[in-house]
């Protein structure tokens, strides 16, 4: 079972590219942590994972794409 995968992911945020081209795997039944300073993108990738924001390249949530 797959947990969290991006590859190649953008995400824009008023109009601003706040994560360029990031890849990223994150093993089901595993914890990870998202740090960074203050607007490196650390929310826009969270709420991107929930569906709140849209994004280009490939984002898989546990087999959904």
């Amino acid at each position: 079972m797959s947990g969290i995968v991006a590859t190649n992911l953008t995400i824009l945020r008023d109009d601003k590219e706040v994560v360029s081209r990031s890849s990223f795997s994150i093993p089901q039944a595993k914890t990870a942590a998202v740090i960074g300073p203050n607007g490196s993108g650390k929310s826009s990738i969270l709420h991107a994972i929930a569906g709140v924001l849209e994004h280009t390249g490939t984002l898989d949530v546990c087999g959904k794409t």
